[in-house]
Order: C-alpha cells, then structure tokens, then sequence
C-alpha cells in the first residue's frame, strides 16, 4: 500500500534540511508508533522497517528510546538457538543490557564466543550466588 502525505512547503524543506530521506523518516515514525502501541510484534515491527537481523532492530529502538522488553522465554530461545550452533554455555547465564544491544554473559566463564579472541572476566565480588 502506499500513502501519500501532505507536509507544506514551508514545513518540508526545514524537515528535508535535517537530513535523511523523509519517506524513510515517516514510515519509520508510524511504524514506531503501532509498535508503541501494541499494534505490531517485534518481529513484524523488523520485517516492516526491513532490518535482516533481530540486532538491527535492536540498535534501532534503543537509539529511538525504546527499552525492549526481554523475557526469560526470549533467553531460553536465544540459549536452544545457540545450542543448535554448537556452542556450549557452561557456567551461570545472566542477561545483561550493555548499550544498544542486550548481550549474554556467561559469568565465570569469559570465553562466550570459542571463535571470539576477545575474552570477559568479572571480579568475584561482582558475582553474586
């Protein structure tokens, strides 16, 4: 379907003079607000604004203000899904939110990624049983 806006001229060029495509800058607007209102999934909130990856998505609510809400049966999935891909997850999994993306830490285990050359720790105090 397309819409057809009408914005006066006057309005317009200030609002073309910041910069991006309009069109783009409006169908996101909508798209955020039936988000915000409970109209669109994530999912379908992503495939409307044409993210590829969930991450995307991610990036682009948190830049707009939106915390996304993360549910233990989102974490379970995120762990089956990374079970299907090989990686083993021993330890203690906690969510946890570090910028715009979520992220899992493994806690006393610092090599999340086997493929990753970068490596977390945590001091013991932060650790709690």
């Amino acid at each position: 379907m397309d819409v057809t806006l009408h914005i006066p001229d006057e309005f317009a060029e200030r609002l073309k003079a910041l910069g991006g495509d309009l069109s783009r800058r409006a169908l996101e607007a909508l798209a955020l607000a039936e988000y915000k209102l409970g109209h669109l999934t994530t999912g379908e909130l992503r495939r409307l604004l044409g993210f590829g990856t969930r991450a995307a998505l991610d990036v682009f609510l948190k830049t707009h203000g939106v915390n996304v809400a993360y549910t233990i049966d989102d974490l379970e999935r995120e762990r089956q899904d990374l079970s299907r891909l090989g990686f083993q997850m021993p330890g203690r999994l906690v969510v946890a939110d570090a910028g715009p993306l979520h992220y899992l830490v493994l806690i006393g285990h610092g090599n999340i990624c086997p493929h990753s050359s970068t490596r977390s720790s945590f001091p013991q105090s932060f650790v709690k049983n």
